[in-house]
């Protein structure tokens, strides 16, 4: 409050100076009310545009903030909906190899449930005699050599995709 006096204060005098020393003598043949507004009138006018302009910069910054909350829920509601059908895609992306599960395999007997002849399935039957004079590995290789040479060549699109090689 003090400072705002003090720069008021300044203000008025400078401008009396001013206005005494470089402005011409011809204004002081005026009426005594004209003297007086024309002292008083510029720095009141300045506080008045001072204060009108904080005034007013303050209201923009409430409207603006106003305007911030009001749109914050959108935003936010907006950035949840992207995010979840983000994540719906990618489970629908991870969800899909489901769909296409098969089976090849190498087996000395074929299970029960194969005698429906599931299409997605390639069961070959191998002798056990066959396999006892392997080695492990060599048959486990043999093996697997067949399974994948037989489903590329009923498919060449089966080279990309994942394999999972377990034992169930």
């Amino acid at each position: 409050m003090f400072v705002r006096l003090l720069l008021f204060v300044i203000f008025a005098a400078v401008w009396w100076v001013a206005l005494w020393f470089a402005l011409p003598f011809s204004w002081l043949q005026g009426t005594l009310p004209s003297l007086v507004a024309i002292h008083a009138a510029p720095p009141l006018m300045a506080v008045l545009v001072w204060w009108g302009g904080k005034r007013g910069w303050a209201w923009h910054k409430v409207k603006t903030k106003e305007r911030a909350d009001k749109a914050e829920p959108n935003m936010k509601a907006a950035a949840e909906e992207v995010a979840k059908s983000a994540h719906q895609e990618a489970l629908k992306q991870r969800h899909a190899h489901l769909e296409c599960r098969a089976v090849w395999a190498n087996v000395v007997k074929a299970p029960d449930w194969f005698a429906e002849g599931v299409e997605q399935c390639l069961l070959q039957e191998q002798k056990p005699e066959t396999l006892q004079k392997l080695r492990t590995g060599a048959a486990l290789t043999a093996s697997l050599q067949q399974v994948f040479a037989t489903a590329f060549v009923q498919c060449e699109a089966s080279e990309w995709l994942p394999i999972l090689l377990g034992k169930h």
